[in-house]
């Protein structure tokens, strides 16, 4: 009970003190703004002003995940889903691929700022999701080839969610689906480029006999990876396949 009794003592002396260094820290390093760099709120990252400028896609197609106009029925597909045949069930997106969220992604993606994925994968899990997540057997992230893998020194997409994955207990598969062949940055690519760079990039290691699996990247674009992704798992027995991304570039 003695034992006990100075455990519990010291519990209690070490939580003032952690706070007391957290409120230390936070005056001599006060947070700041990983867009602006300006003044930001204690753990958020961004502040108010650039939390204000990500721009949400409320409506948008649920087959490709592009801006849709005024006017149209809610879950209504544009015209190109209409016409053509997807691997992609559904796909959503959260926010305009524009500044600030643009800059900061590029600044995850080619700086290394792993913060910037914990802000805004929290964001992105935040959001109200009109996919099927409670349905969903596995979430894979996107994967790198390995040589680019060893040259970032991490996943940006497995980074951005993991958040969502906590938020909506979803198990995170990085062993289902591998980059076989290092491919071009897409970015630098035109749509029709962007489909032939990805063309049997990918290689399915497990059986996924009717499982539901969402596939998860930093930014839709054209749809290409996603789809390339999406046609292997198909190949390999998945019923249902999901796509999110943080950002859509429309």
């Amino acid at each position: 009970d003695s034992a006990a009794k100075n455990a519990a003592d010291g519990q209690g002396c070490q939580l003032p003190f952690d706070r007391l260094l957290d409120s230390l820290l936070s005056t001599l390093l006060p947070p700041h703004c990983a867009s602006c760099l300006g003044p930001a709120p204690q753990r958020a990252m961004l502040c108010a002003a650039c939390a204000a400028g990500l721009r949400p896609l409320h409506r948008s197609c649920p087959g490709c995940a592009l801006p849709l106009p005024e006017g149209l029925p809610p879950l209504s597909r544009c015209g190109v889903c209409q016409r053509q045949a997807s691997p992609v069930e559904a796909a959503w997106a959260a926010y305009r691929y524009v500044d600030p969220l643009a800059k900061l992604l590029l600044n995850l993606k080619f700086h290394g700022d792993l913060a910037v994925a914990a802000t805004l994968g929290r964001y992105l899990a935040e959001q109200s999701c009109p996919l099927d997540l409670g349905s969903v057997d596995y979430l894979i992230p996107a994967p790198l080839h390995h040589s680019r893998l060893r040259q970032r020194g991490f996943n940006q997409a497995l980074e951005l969610c993991r958040p969502l994955a906590r938020r909506h207990h979803l198990e995170i598969r990085q062993d289902v689906l591998l980059r076989s062949r290092a491919t071009q940055e897409q970015s630098r690519l035109d749509a029709r480029q962007r489909r032939r760079n990805v063309r049997k990039a990918f290689v399915c290691r497990s059986r996924l006999d009717g499982e539901h699996v969402l596939l998860f990247d930093d930014v839709m674009t054209t749809g290409a990876t996603l789809h390339a992704m999406a046609r292997t798992l198909k190949a390999a027995g998945a019923g249902h396949i999901s796509a999110m991304a943080v950002a859509r570039a429309c």
